[in-house]
């Protein structure tokens, strides 16, 4: 029986979603010891005054998500990166730590649930409700065009949240692009921070186009 979690995943792809201010742009799943560097980047389209009411859950094997596990506090400005690390290898934190130096720590956390092994769906949540997905629920992703084994996905420019996996939105580095690199390589590779969302009009240029648009309705009117 499915449990309470997809069925709230199913209600959110019928009735739409909570505001999607947070989202997911690229999943990583390395092929140092322990699977790392298991980083999950997420973005947000606009400001959010703590990500701490997000979580991410993880539906590992085929089978339904677990727990969430909220995300911790931390305020983000509309086009901010935040990057949650699934483990604290100590290769990553050798390799990898100074490498991504140009990520200041207060945008980089752990949290448990996105140990992944790259066959794994992960869910955003936020209120009860999936605000993002990379995967397909209940499916175990081994042999599908999703699988992210030692190796990552990255979200399409432009593309935003619907609280549903959509495959076609993503592009995929293909299992074992990561196989065997180095961590200078590594980061070559997985490019963090490349996401690009549709810029949201700032209040003043809202209003600039509001008058614009009433001055074409004005013209328009006198020819």
């Amino acid at each position: 029986m499915k449990n309470l979690l997809t069925a709230a995943i199913a209600t959110a792809a019928l009735t739409g979603t909570a505001s999607a201010d947070l989202l997911i742009t690229k999943v990583v799943d390395g092929d140092f010891a322990g699977g790392s560097p298991k980083v999950v980047e997420l973005y947000a389209t606009a400001d959010i005054a703590d990500i701490s009411v997000y979580g991410l859950t993880l539906g590992a094997n085929g089978n339904d998500f677990g727990e969430a596990k909220a995300l911790e506090s931390k305020s983000l400005s509309a086009g901010e990166f935040v990057y949650v690390i699934g483990s604290s290898n100590p290769d990553f934190l050798t390799d990898f730590d100074t490498i991504w130096d140009s990520i200041d720590d207060s945008y980089r956390f752990t949290n448990s649930a996105i140990n992944m092994n790259g066959d794994d769906t992960l869910a955003l949540m936020k209120d009860g409700a999936v605000i993002d997905m990379f995967g397909e629920v209940g499916v175990d992703g081994s042999g599908k065009d999703w699988e992210y084994k030692d190796s990552f996905a990255s979200r399409k420019n432009g593309t935003v949240a619907n609280g549903t996996f959509v495959a076609g939105e993503w592009d995929y580095a293909g299992v074992a692009a990561l196989d065997k690199k180095t961590a200078e390589e590594v980061v070559a590779l997985v490019n963090l921070g490349s996401y690009e969302g549709n810029a949201v009009p700032e209040p003043a240029s809202l209003a600039l186009l509001g008058l614009g648009g009433l001055a074409l309705i004005a013209r328009r009117r006198s020819n």
